[in-house]
């Protein structure tokens, strides 16, 4: 093999994704751009269930991992929980409106 061949070749080793991979990227976006285009409370309710059902299954998932998938398990729903959770918490100017109202 020429030198420019191997390094094209180790290059190419880096960059392969499975087709796996790749239909669930594209899932992912389809219905991401679905849910926007379409916006409904239908829609609403069901990507919310759905990003419910993974963050579930992910916590169920990191109990029965060990080693390095367990942490990546674990980071995922930390992570994708207190995502989820922060616009749950009231803002600032909320608290104060609130706070202006019970003072009445």
């Amino acid at each position: 093999m020429t030198e420019s061949q191997l390094i094209r070749d180790h290059a190419m080793r880096h960059i392969r994704f499975s087709i796996t991979s790749m239909l669930v990227i594209v899932l992912f976006v389809a219905v991401g751009f679905a849910a926007l285009r379409e916006s409904s409370d239908l829609w609403e309710s069901g990507v919310f269930s759905l990003t419910l059902g993974i963050l579930e299954m992910s916590i169920l998932i990191a109990i029965h991992r060990t080693g390095s998938k367990r942490a990546c398990w674990l980071g995922f729903a930390l992570l994708g929980t207190t995502d989820l959770g922060f616009p749950q918490v009231p803002s600032i100017e909320s608290r104060r409106n609130l706070d202006q109202y019970l003072s009445r």
